[in-house]
């Protein structure tokens, strides 16, 4: 039997847990906008703000193409097998 930590959830409450919630692995995506700082006095808060979202937005595409292709990836390796 494996020593457990005291207050750490068993292996049962695990395993029950990731059943429930389904959860899987995570990525996080930290960015510097180099110079971002600088942008609010020189063009002032609305053209700081067009670029934040403009960054905002690249991100956002780029991200979901990313994870549709990981999903027909996915879709074309279940077939493979079947």
């Amino acid at each position: 039997m494996d020593a457990q930590l005291p207050g750490a959830p068993s292996l049962e409450q695990v395993a029950a847990f990731f059943r429930k919630d389904r959860t899987g692995l995570v990525t996080l995506v930290f960015m510097d906008i180099v110079g971002s700082i600088g942008l609010k006095p020189g063009g002032g808060d609305a053209e700081a703000l067009k670029l934040f979202q403009r960054h905002r937005a690249i991100f956002r595409e780029t991200s979901e193409a990313v994870a549709e292709r990981d999903r027909l990836a996915k879709l074309l390796e279940q077939e493979h097998r079947t």
